[in-house]
């Protein structure tokens, strides 16, 4: 973050597609003043949203801080309304832009465009945005004050003074999801006696739930877990249970940090980081093609090697973990499946063993940590992309028989034993060296 800057910009960003290279530009292209702009792409084992907002703004010297979702679009001129609320009205210690095209609401009921001009997840043109900042900065700068039920409260963009914000300890490690932004809010409000204002003068597109959306799609993160999670943590806050966060000491913050169960969110039916992609054939009289792979699918793995595996119905190929890369399979012919058990300790899934099942149209992510074993019972052609060179030095055999994977019935194959592979507790020992490594993917 630079020094120079009036408000240092966090943005925490997940598979964000176009939107985010133009939302950088237009933060810094609309604004008035000098801005920081940090990004964290939290695409691949998701981490405490809470926790990475604090860290990145803990970076920042600036007096303001605008924490904001990637999915949105900003107007002309956003940095001097936004900071002169705040100057001009000490009783409030955070304010919102009014979030235009969250339902396309507000863009439609201005009449600068219609309903079937803007599609709900698509943001409006610099052009369009400019023009409503203008028809609603002519009507002068009146806000809204949110109440603790309001609708407007989640903080999709916010600007926060920094004071305050360091007063305040940041948002609430102990949520990390779901509820940071409502309790934080409510806390400011409470404990300090400060308010949070939507600035009608300043209209922000939002394209709304849309991160949520990708984490459902790919099962990345448990949405109903982490749902239960924040409602046992305010049940927690509201019965004494857990004190505020700007009253525990920098030992007991610190030691919420580096609780496993608190550091990354949920995972849902599969191991986190496992990332199963539906691929779609685009056929005609020809035949078909379809696309095996693409850099925002899994950005994690910049392709360094691709190979091609041939084999013959009932093999067995792996039964490896690797200390450093990911895999990313899909298969050219036939059928797989892939047998994995996740060895991270941290991880919602630990030591519980799972079974993918691919084909033609489907692709596979594993994240190194993941034990992992393919069969092929009836033959078949596997395709690999991987994130570094072949290395045997950067993989560890296991017994196949010994990580508990749920075949199914009637499972055989024409491999027993791979060669040079270790028990699994003899594994354990063995990748001690390598879980401080996996806590970072």
């Amino acid at each position: 973050m630079s020094s120079t800057a009036r408000i240092d910009v966090v943005i925490v960003a997940y598979r964000s597609g176009g939107f985010l290279p133009r939302l950088e530009d237009d933060l810094r292209r609309f604004s008035e003043s000098p801005v920081s702009v940090g990004v964290w792409d939290n695409t691949g084992v998701q981490r405490n949203l809470s926790a990475v907002k604090n860290e990145m703004a803990s970076r920042g010297t600036a007096p303001y801080i605008f924490f904001m979702n990637a999915d949105v679009a900003a107007c002309p001129g956003w940095d001097g309304l936004l900071v002169g609320f705040l100057e001009e009205s000490p009783e409030f210690g955070a304010v919102l832009p009014l979030p235009a095209g969250d339902v396309r609401r507000l863009l439609i009921w201005t009449g600068d465009v219609s309903a079937d001009e803007l599609g709900p997840k698509i943001p409006p043109s610099r052009e369009t945005m400019a023009a409503l900042a203008e028809r609603l900065r002519s009507r002068g700068r009146s806000h809204i004050r949110l109440d603790l039920e309001d609708l407007f409260c989640p903080f999709f963009a916010v600007l926060i003074r920094r004071d305050v914000w360091e007063r305040m300890k940041g948002f609430d490690e102990r949520l990390r999801f779901f509820g940071s932004d409502f309790e934080f809010h409510e806390r400011m409000k409470n404990s300090f006696g400060l308010g949070a204002a939507a600035l009608r003068s300043c209209p922000f597109f939002h394209a709304g739930g849309a991160s949520i959306e990708k984490a459902k799609t790919d099962r990345s993160i448990d949405i109903d877990a982490e749902l239960n999670h924040r409602k046992e943590v305010f049940a927690a806050l509201a019965d004494g249970r857990f004190r505020r966060w700007h009253e525990l000491s920098d030992g007991e913050r610190a030691s919420v940090g580096t609780d496993p169960r608190l550091r990354f969110m949920s995972s849902t039916k599969t191991i986190p980081g496992v990332r199963r992609i539906e691929l779609k054939a685009n056929e005609d009289a020809r035949g078909s093609l379809v696309e095996v792979f693409r850099k925002e699918w899994a950005q994690e793995i910049p392709p360094e090697q691709i190979n091609v595996m041939r084999s013959v119905p009932g093999s067995l190929r792996g039964s490896h973990v690797h200390r450093s890369h990911w895999d990313w399979f899909v298969m050219a012919q036939g059928e797989a499946l892939v047998g994995m058990r996740d060895l991270r300790r941290w991880s919602t899934f630990y030591g519980r063993p799972t079974l993918e099942r691919i084909d033609e149209r489907t692709a596979l992510a594993v994240p190194p940590g993941v034990a992992h074993v393919v069969a092929f019972p009836n033959g078949g052609i596997l395709v690999t992309v991987e994130s570094v060179y072949y290395d045997p030095e950067e993989e560890l055999k296991v017994d196949w028989r010994d990580l508990g994977i749920p075949w199914p019935p009637k499972f055989s194959t024409r491999r027993d034993f791979p060669e040079h592979a270790r028990s699994l507790k003899d594994l354990e020992i063995e990748i001690e060296p390598w879980r401080a490594g996996w806590l970072d993917l």
